[in-house]
């Protein structure tokens, strides 16, 4: 159902009143704080002052307050208020927390460019820097507009969002730091209050010693990003890592595979692939070096094979279970059932998988393709579910050694073992 008018204009007015609120409060507060940190690269001296950019600039207080007014559906004007409200309690911890400042004067002039500069001032002070509020608003905004576009207009969409960011630096609002911390802070909102399927927040996972070591392993991986950090510059870009372990940490402790994000067409979202690129990166190095000098797939029956995913361009059936890398190509039937790696599958992901090559092997004839990242685990556990359900395998081991003989390293450990035993269970 539609939002009522009335009641889009008292939630816009309230968040307003937030907004505002909340954001003079911290410019005041911090102004009693001095003298405030300022944190500048070398070639940021450099950086013109362009009075026209204020223009984009303010665009996003129009289109912040437009977007309420465009909410097909209750629930989706309340997930971008969610959405909003994170935004501004995140940003505001990290003013009254890691206070900075720009104390760079702005020129001054005439015309309707520094008319908008003034407004400004009256109620923007030098601080509230980073996270840049402003661009965590403008990922937010940006990725609420996006869905609602003809795709013709995304292009100029993508434009005018860059704008809007790049102003920050052109009107002397922002230092550069205050960027990616923004970008971090948008992205964590967006992966947390996502617009397509659960929250990862709202995942359970079966604890077991492997993911307890994976837990482990992540937040020191974690940690040895962090620490280097701290001595700023450069350095700072190890964060990045950093905070993709500790969701990745997130994941095997709690979370799930839900933590990538993996959609129905085998794509992560935006949010996942600003957070995790760094592992998603990894994950794609590690495939490239397993599988340099070996098959991708192999025949197990005339009707199925198994395989990497890297290997979904040559079938037009995949049932793909690799949570953290998208399939090459784009298959005519996909269906996706994400698992976390180097772990045990959940009992669920098991029948599901098996239901999901079940389902494909009765609308179609062409070969179906069960992939993980390189074809020797989770996809294994998925084949076996299968063979023993739904095929002509009498047991587990029955079906492992059928799989061996075309892929002998294919391979079940212990605690996967357990899982598949709990999946073919009547």
């Amino acid at each position: 159902m539609k939002p009522a008018l009335p009641a889009t204009l008292l939630k816009l007015a309230a968040v307003a009143v937030l907004f505002y609120a909340s954001y003079g409060l911290t410019n005041y507060l911090t102004a009693l704080r001095a003298p405030v940190p300022e944190i500048i690269y070398g070639w940021e001296r450099a950086m013109p002052f362009v009075p026209w950019t204020i223009i984009p600039y303010w665009s996003l207080n129009l289109l912040y307050a437009l977007g309420f007014f465009l909410a097909r559906t209750r629930a989706e004007l309340h997930r971008y208020i969610a959405q909003l409200l994170a935004a501004q309690a995140i940003a505001v911890c990290g003013f009254l927390l890691f206070p900075l400042q720009i104390s760079w004067a702005k020129p001054d002039g005439d015309g309707i460019f520094f008319a908008l500069f003034r407004s400004l001032a009256a109620f923007d002070q030098a601080y509230n820097e980073a996270p840049s509020l402003h661009i965590i608003l403008t990922l937010i905004v940006g990725r609420y507009y996006w869905p609602k576009l003809p795709r013709a207009l995304r292009p100029l969409w993508l434009g005018w969002c860059l704008l809007i960011g790049g102003s920050v630096l052109t009107t002397w609002q922002h230092h550069f730091i205050d960027i990616p911390t923004a970008l971090v802070a948008g992205a964590c909102i967006l992966w947390a209050l996502p617009w397509q399927g659960e929250s990862p927040l709202r995942g359970r996972t079966t604890p077991t010693p492997r993911k307890r070591r994976a837990v482990v392993i992540y937040l020191l991986l974690a940690l040895a990003c962090a620490l280097p950090a701290l001595q700023g510059g450069a350095w700072l870009w190890l964060l990045c890592g950093s905070v993709a372990c500790l969701l990745a940490a997130a994941g095997y402790a709690r979370c799930g595979a839900v933590i990538w994000q993996k959609q129905a067409d085998g794509q992560a979202t935006l949010a996942a692939r600003l957070l995790l690129w760094p592992l998603h990166l990894a994950a794609a190095v590690n495939r490239a070096c397993w599988l340099r000098h070996a098959r991708d797939h192999d025949a197990i029956t005339p009707r199925l094979a198994l395989g990497s995913n890297r290997a979904a361009a040559s079938f037009a059936a995949v049932v793909d279970t690799c949570a953290e890398l998208p399939p090459r190509g784009r298959s005519a039937h996909y269906r996706c059932v994400p698992m976390l790696d180097m772990v045990a599958p959940e009992v669920d992901e098991l029948r599901r998988a098996a239901a999901a090559i079940e389902a494909l092997l009765r609308v179609q004839s062409a070969p179906v393709l069960v992939c993980c990242a390189l074809g020797y685990g989770r996809s294994v556990a998925a084949l076996v579910t299968w063979l023993v359900c739904y095929g002509d395998c009498a047991d587990m081991d029955d079906a492992l050694a059928r799989i061996r003989q075309t892929r002998p390293l294919a391979r079940l450990p212990d605690e996967t073992r357990a899982a598949v035993a709990q999946a073919i269970a009547p």
